[in-house]
């Protein structure tokens, strides 16, 4: 049997679902809307149910089980692959006696997921832990893991811009402290010894994710985190970036070779999958998934690929990338063989467009005239920089800033975001604080065309139904 205890399913259902606390049924009850069929208030959650392991049901569409079905349900991965995203070893699942390599059918398609980094009272507690593992890194006691890290090849001025530091003992502190709500069977937030590794995203700290000396899970953080892309704040429509699973990856990356691409982590296969950092990937001009040479890295990066249209698969020559760079292997020349290959496919030829039904208005002058066509792709055959993409200004902001489309509310909400989060948005869309007006007047022009649901993606010819 697998010993799902260290799995906190409800921050792990809650990170694609509202879920509010209704009963004290089976050591608490919790209900949303459910994230595989869409329905709105059947889904329930057990997170402390009495059998040991959280549970989930929906009465709509009757879909059960525990952490591992939520994960092979949500992404059709097999038993072996839903291990690797939930951090248990592959082992567990052989002993186990599982059927390993039969994936669930694919799900349904699911719409973007509000994404924000967490609430106040939780970063602030974030930020203080991060500062007094970055100072216990640097004192006597935390000698060895700094000599680990060196070990890695990561130099001191990367350790210290990364802000790394180390938790030299395991504790555990109150859910007020963090700012969460008290679960029941848990006794408050863990925080385990190892390499502290924070996720600053611009102005905000998404995570904190603890690298342990021992133990499976071999990464894990406090509780009450959200889904980030880390090192996204880097990314910039004018270079290539290189998606890795871990942070010792891309910050080695970041350290050889930031001069090629922008390094970015995920944290694991099946992390970062929403919409706001999937919109700012899609402007960069060309993106290299370099997940680990594994069978979970393989599945993940299959569906970095699908998404975005500007994405290719390089493989590691062996294990990872920081893998490679402790074994002398040539990175520069690895990641510039994928750069020249794309400079070789890629040909001048015109974009192809998708048109969509704009409403009638009165002619304007060829001055004022914007063009109502939307570019087939944002990153990878037309124009890099969003300023050149009149027609597409608004959509980008929206996905930027991870919000469902169309919406009756969604003006007025994206109206008080931008306000929230403009110096955010500029970076992913390039368009200054004198655009504001016009983003709102470009993207209410373009959702009162649309009769049906907005897609996701534009790809060979063709919107598809849902972004993720």
């Amino acid at each position: 049997m697998i010993d799902l205890n260290g799995i906190d399913l409800l921050i792990l259902i809650g990170r694609d679902t509202q879920l509010k606390r209704t009963a004290a049924t089976h050591g608490g009850e919790y209900a949303g809307p459910c994230p595989l069929c869409g329905g709105r208030d059947r889904f329930r959650v057990w997170p402390s149910h009495p059998d040991g392991k959280g549970r989930w049901w929906c009465r709509g569409c009757e879909k059960h089980g525990d952490a591992l079905d939520y994960v092979r349900e949500c992404d059709g991965l097999t038993f072996l692959d839903a291990l690797g995203v939930l951090g248990l070893s592959a082992q567990a699942g052989l002993d186990a006696g599982d059927n390993v390599t039969s994936p669930r059918p694919s799900p349904r398609p699911r719409p973007p997921r509000a994404q924000a980094a967490p609430g106040s009272a939780w970063q602030e507690r974030g930020r203080a832990f991060v500062e007094e593992c970055k100072a216990a890194l640097c004192a006597p006691g935390g000698a060895r893991a700094l000599n680990w890290l060196r070990g890695r090849g990561l130099s001191d001025e990367t350790i210290e811009s990364a802000v790394l530091g180390y938790n030299a003992t395991d504790s555990t502190e109150g859910w007020a402290t963090w700012g969460l709500e008290p679960r029941e069977g848990k006794r408050g937030v863990w925080l385990p010894r190892g390499i502290v590794i924070p996720w600053i995203i611009g102005a905000d700290l998404w995570r904190v994710n603890i690298r342990r000396p021992v133990g499976d899970p071999k990464y894990i953080g406090p509780a009450g985190w959200a889904n980030g892309l880390y090192n996204a704040e880097a990314l910039t429509t004018d270079m290539p970036a290189m998606m890795v699973e871990g942070e010792l990856d891309a910050l080695t990356l970041t350290q050889e070779i930031g001069d090629l691409v922008t390094s970015v982590a995920t944290g694991s296969t099946g992390g970062s999958r929403r919409a706001r950092w999937i919109a700012r990937l899609a402007l960069c001009p060309a993106v290299l998934v370099a997940f680990d040479m594994d069978a979970p890295g393989e599945k993940g990066a299959a569906y970095w690929v699908d998404v975005l249209d500007n994405a290719q698969r390089w493989r590691p020559y062996w294990g990872d990338a920081n893998e490679m760079a402790s074994d002398g292997a040539d990175l520069r020349g690895w990641v510039s063989a994928a750069l020249r290959g794309r400079q070789r496919t890629e040909t001048p030829t015109p974009p192809a467009v998708v048109t969509l039904p704009i409403p009638q208005e009165a002619p304007r002058d060829a001055e004022s005239a914007e063009p109502d066509e939307i570019p087939r792709n944002l990153a990878g055959n037309g124009p890099q920089d969003v300023a050149d993409l009149p027609g597409h200004r608004g959509l980008v902001a929206c996905l930027a800033l991870d919000r469902e489309l169309p919406d009756a509310d969604l003006i007025g909400d994206i109206e008080t975001a931008m306000e929230a989060h403009l110096a955010e948005m500029e970076v992913a869309t390039g368009c200054p604080d004198a655009e504001a007006g016009r983003l709102l007047a470009e993207f209410d022009r373009l959702t009162a065309a649309m009769a049906d649901p907005l897609p996701h993606r534009v790809g060979d010819g063709v919107y598809q139904e849902s972004f993720l």
